[in-house]
């Protein structure tokens, strides 16, 4: 996007079609048996290392999507002067891919959290 080859619905898109895909392929995993339940039981290093990945990612999703609805609906409120609109524009843009990006890798967390996939 920074380099003008990719659009933020490119992005967001892209981001939706992995999770898409990877969710497609634990299913057919899971019916051939491959899904298990994770061994053992909660344990403190487990939970902070959760918190230390989720934490983040959680923050940039809020705040992504946050900023670039709040600039979305101020370019097409006619809140932003039109000599600024390309910046803002570019800005709500990055701001909207980079809380998707971040809300799509929480969703897969969440859907796969204690579970293995794979092989015993």
């Amino acid at each position: 996007m920074a380099a003008g080859w990719h659009r933020p619905s490119e992005v967001i898109g892209a981001d939706l079609l992995v999770l898409t895909v990877a969710c497609g392929c634990v299913a057919v995993a899971a019916r051939g048996g491959g899904v298990r339940a994770a061994p053992g039981g909660r344990r403190r290093a487990r939970t902070v290392g959760t918190l230390l990945v989720t934490g983040p990612l959680a923050a940039v999703a809020v705040a992504g999507l946050g900023t670039g609805g709040v600039l979305l609906v101020g370019a097409v409120s006619g809140a932003v002067p039109a000599w600024s609109m390309p910046a803002v524009a570019y800005a709500t843009g990055h701001a909207l891919a980079a809380g998707a990006g971040a809300a799509t890798s929480l969703v897969w967390l969440g859907l796969m959290r204690h579970r293995i996939v794979g092989t015993h």
